[in-house]
């Protein structure tokens, strides 16, 4: 390994939660069994039903984590981001892959292979109870999520959409509005939301009416925070 590649880890490994705090040790032994990988924007990562052979952990970018209905639509389970890890299920259970992971920006991911990664979670505990308390958390958010789907209505639904994104990639600066760069399309905001594409446009324009949002330049402004979230509990009137 060059100088240079070195050190572009070692900048992967402080900018990723999961190994911020390993000991000396443990990112040297991290640093001999991890590639540093990058994907163009639309690549995918992972394909459902392959082997899975390898654990990514997100740098830089971010992907869509998706399934297909019986007739082959795509459904978005989930949008992940920088620090946020995938592919670990099937290391774990040692089955294929659940689902589909594609970059929907020029992406950078570290890619550990599955027997590396198995030694490495077994050699330190203190890691591998970090990494069992972040994915306690995101099974702790998809029941979360599946309940309010259930139950919640549709203005609801899109809300709970827009309000997540907003946490994860929301700008704001300089005194200026917030927002989100309006990136998404209208079916993959329905796909993630749980509701059609016609729903997700009725409602948008329910909201542009409310001043809870407004569209312009490619970016949704979160106009009213507040109601915005008091509408993802089901209140808009």
């Amino acid at each position: 390994m060059t100088n240079s590649e070195s050190s572009d880890l070692h900048q992967a490994f402080q900018s990723v939660d999961l190994f911020k705090f390993l000991k000396a040790e443990e990112l040297e032994t991290l640093e001999k069994i991890v590639r540093l990988r990058h994907y163009r924007s639309g690549q995918k990562i992972i394909q459902e039903f392959d082997r899975g052979m390898e654990l990514f952990v997100i740098v830089t970018g971010s992907v869509k984590i998706s399934t297909e209905d019986v007739e082959g639509r795509e459904i978005i389970v989930s949008i992940a981001y920088p620090s946020d890890f995938f592919g670990e299920i099937a290391l774990l259970d040692d089955d294929t892959r659940s689902a589909t992971v594609t970059a929907i920006e020029p992406t950078t991911v570290l890619s550990i292979e599955k027997n590396d990664f198995l030694r490495f979670f077994v050699a330190y505990p203190e890691f591998a109870l970090r990494m069992l308390a972040v994915m306690g958390q995101r099974i702790r958010k998809t029941d979360e999520k599946l309940i309010h789907m259930a139950f919640a209505d549709s203005f609801a639904k899109i809300a709970r959409t827009l309000l997540t994104i907003y946490e994860k990639e929301g700008v704001q600066a300089n005194g200026s509005l917030p927002y989100i760069h309006d990136r998404f399309t209208r079916q993959e905001l329905a796909s993630l939301s749980g509701v059609s594409r016609e729903t997700v446009s009725r409602s948008l324009g329910a909201f542009i009416q409310a001043e809870l949002i407004r569209i312009a330049d490619n970016r949704i402004y979160i106009l009213n925070e507040n109601k915005l979230r008091r509408e993802s509990l089901g209140s808009f009137s």
